[in-house]
């Protein structure tokens, strides 16, 4: 008698950067409660089986994934290794400016994003405060190993702010462009880096 074989169902496989991506360029111009399985299996052309199978059955999953992935990229969470080997702290922020830029040039939608989810109510809102306190945290843990002291965390959030001033502009319909040679995306990170370096000479307090 001729044993019957298991089989066992295969994990489909599917491409979680690019449907990320696709998803948060959709939210820069819907809401994620216009947001429906079938919409987002048409912009990413995955099935909605598939994307059922990943992220359960409501579409929140699936977003709140989407903005923390995208939120760790615009901040560049996923680069802080690189980030521990700057050999002080002005380089440190030309470095991360750089890859700010080509970031902001690859995906327009993270600048966009960002700011217009940062302070929302949601779990949206939630979860990008939820990364980017982590975010402050390392930028905190690296100028303490670079200076052996805490930074003042008003002035590290007045120099972020700088930097989120040139993303909103960037970000605007009318704004900035981010240079598409590289020599003058290296002198836009040369000029703003050197800027949000001596932000952190600030006195604020006393």
């Amino acid at each position: 008698m001729e044993k019957t074989k298991k089989t066992t169902a295969r994990k489909p496989k599917l491409d979680l950067d690019t449907v990320y991506q696709r998803v948060l360029n959709t939210l820069v111009r819907l809401q994620p409660r216009d947001l429906t399985y079938s919409k987002i299996s048409r912009f990413t052309g995955v099935p909605r089986p598939t994307l059922y199978y990943y992220f359960g059955n409501t579409v929140e999953n699936l977003v709140s994934e989407a903005v923390r992935y995208g939120t760790k990229v615009f901040l560049q969470l996923y680069e802080v290794a690189e980030d521990d080997s700057a050999p002080d702290w002005k380089t440190l922020q030309h470095k991360r400016m750089v890859r700010s830029l080509r970031l902001l040039r690859q995906h327009p939608w993270s600048a966009g994003l960002y700011l217009r989810y940062r302070n929302d109510a949601g779990t949206v809102g939630k979860t990008i405060r939820e990364v980017e306190k982590h975010y402050l945290q390392e930028v905190a843990r690296l100028w303490k190993k670079m200076h052996g002291k805490a930074a003042d965390p008003d002035v590290l959030k007045y120099s972020g702010a700088l930097k989120l001033g040139l993303f909103f502009a960037l970000a605007s319909d009318e704004g900035l462009k981010v240079p598409q040679k590289d020599e003058d995306l290296e002198r836009w990170a040369r000029e703003i880096s050197g800027h949000m370096s001596a932000a952190m000479q600030l006195q604020l307090k006393g």
